[in-house]
């Protein structure tokens, strides 16, 4: 005792912190970063394809941009704001050339003579603005790419620290391959009918499944913890099915339905609106109530015995004992599973695909953020939602976790 009392009282030393810093790191690098790069992406309007920098531009666009130091492409605010207010004379040459188009971005008109673009670049000269290239800037620029067939082209190696050159010297004339849209695509998330759909099954989904899955865990961990013959065989055929992958379950009862119904002269739920989410339902509570019902028999078996003894000579009845006593006791338990069974049923996605692809109204939240980025290629507008969704299970997580403690009691 005095050994183990010399360390909490000097604490664990530099050995604690070395042992914690590869799980510091990896924190960092699959939790933190993404995030981060997570919240950067969901103001953007990226396609999940485009590059941050050019491939490949044509000659007259590209010489354009770096040699005449002429913006292709610019928002309008920063149009107005920074790029004209630099110009002392000359504006209104400046604007014809340009032309406003419905994205609410200035695009530079490329079929005008060249001495038009000459002239441009003079007006911008004598201003002195600031998004002018240096000629070192514009050499640099140039050894990045090679001229192939009237188009220039990036060459093959090029570093990662080059493109990020290219990328903050091209931000000086307002280029950006992917466009920053500030909070539209989370604006958008509230005119979005289809959203607000997915909305509404997630907490369909999510409040039928973790009351289900609880409710029978607790059903099958009170009778394998009763004198039940079998117990073993029994906890290992309800644990099973959690053993098989959720896709592989998912499959399973699509047959189940498809087939097993129709014999029966049964429709198959998955076809129908008012029965696919409840389909849903059912093969996710089937394949998960088996982990549930550990985690409660677990705690049943921690109850001291001697307490329900207790309880029982005093003359309480099985119900008594059971909501005074072993349902005050299992509130550890409790917390535990009803916070597995919320997160997981927040973040399903497997089951979904596999059974229905989100037809029939059975998109959960995530099978969403994944058709917005995949099958749509709105890669910025399913990361405002995945951003959304984290939020929600963060905020959902907290508040299930500080109520459910607050119940718990020590024996």
């Amino acid at each position: 005792m005095k050994h183990i009392s010399g360390y909490r009282d000097k604490g664990l030393g530099k050995a604690f912190y070395l042992f914690i810093l590869p799980a510091f790191v990896l924190y960092l690098i699959f939790f933190l970063l993404p995030f981060f790069l997570g919240v950067q992406y969901s103001f953007l309007n990226w396609n999940g394809k485009t590059p941050d920098i050019p491939i490949q531009m044509s000659a007259k666009k590209f010489n354009l941009l770096i040699e005449k130091n002429l913006p292709i492409e610019i928002s309008k605010n920063d149009f107005n704001e920074k790029f004209l207010s630099k110009i002392n004379s000359g504006k209104n040459e400046i604007e014809n050339i340009y032309t406003l188009n419905p994205n609410e971005y200035y695009t530079l008109n490329l079929t005008l003579d060249d001495d038009v673009y000459e002239k441009a670049k003079k007006i911008l000269e004598e201003s002195n603005c600031s998004n002018l290239f240096s000629n070192d800037e514009k050499n640099k620029l140039n050894s990045f790419y090679e001229l192939k067939q009237d188009t220039y082209v990036l060459k093959n190696e090029v570093s990662l620290l080059d493109r990020f050159y290219i990328k903050k010297i091209l931000a000086k004339n307002y280029y950006h391959n992917i466009k920053n849209v500030g909070f539209k695509n989370y604006i958008r998330l509230f005119h979005d009918e289809k959203f607000k759909e997915v909305i509404g099954f997630t907490l369909f989904y999510t409040f039928f499944n973790m009351l289900l899955i609880n409710v029978i865990a607790l059903l099958l961990a009170l009778a394998l913890d009763s004198k039940i013959k079998h117990k073993k065989s029994l906890r290992t055929m309800f644990f099973l099915p959690n053993v098989v992958s959720l896709i592989i379950v998912a499959y399973i009862w699509s047959f189940i339905f498809r087939e097993g119904f129709g014999a029966l002269g049964w429709k198959n739920w998955l076809v129908y609106e008012n029965t696919a989410p409840w389909a849903i339902v059912l093969t996710s509570v089937w394949q998960g109530v088996g982990y549930i019902m550990i985690i409660y028999l677990a705690g049943l078996q921690s109850i001291p015995t001697d307490i329900l003894e207790v309880a029982s000579i005093d003359g309480a009845n099985n119900w008594q004992r059971f909501t005074n006593i072993t349902l005050p006791l299992l509130a550890p338990s409790m917390t535990i599973s009803f916070f597995i069974t919320l997160t997981n049923s927040l973040k399903c996605f497997e089951i979904m695909l596999a059974l229905t692809n989100g037809a029939n109204k059975t998109t959960s939240f995530v099978l969403n953020v994944y058709f917005e980025a995949f099958k749509q290629e709105r890669v910025g507008y399913s990361t405002a939602q995945a951003i959304i969704l984290l939020l929600i299970i963060m905020a959902i997580s907290i508040v299930q976790l500080s109520i459910m403690k607050k119940k718990e009691l020590q024996y």
